[in-house]
């Protein structure tokens, strides 16, 4: 029976390989309305990441290969999730050409906060708490340089 426990466990673990990059596709419409009330969006959207992030490292059977490729694709995933919202805006000022930039803007600093935490948190916590803090100052300064 404990043998059972142990399989669940492990295979439990594993599943947030996969779940992960679900939860970045399904977090921009939270962090939209979390946004709203809460000052410094950038901050929390990286809480979140950082919490992607660690689902993904706690996966223990899987190689570091297919935990780096799940990041990648938690980025593109949110990236593409958090960019449908301002669709609407683009399409109603006939500048797709505009929301592909700002597809490709943002899906790059996605992809590097989260590769920055990723690249962190491996190294244990205090470590995980400065690629934080790294990811927070990128998102910021992003926002002050590409934000109207």
């Amino acid at each position: 029976m404990a043998g059972l426990a142990k399989n669940s466990y492990n295979r439990m673990l594993n599943e947030k390989i996969v779940l992960a990059p679900l939860l970045a596709f399904a977090a921009p419409l939270p962090l939209l309305l979390i946004e709203w009330w809460l000052p410094y969006p950038f901050v929390i959207e990286e809480l979140v990441k950082a919490g992607l992030v660690l689902m993904i490292i706690s996966a223990p059977a899987t190689k570091d290969r297919t935990k780096f490729l799940a990041v990648v694709l938690s980025g593109v995933l949110f990236t593409l999730s958090e960019s449908i919202f301002y669709l609407f805006n683009y399409l109603c000022l006939h500048h797709c050409s505009l929301f592909l930039d700002r597809l490709w803007r943002t899906g790059g600093l996605h992809i590097s906060s989260l590769l920055i935490l990723f690249i962190f948190a491996r190294y244990g916590k205090f470590w995980l708490i400065v690629g934080f803090l790294l990811a927070v100052i990128l998102h910021a300064e992003f926002n002050m340089l590409f934000s109207p």
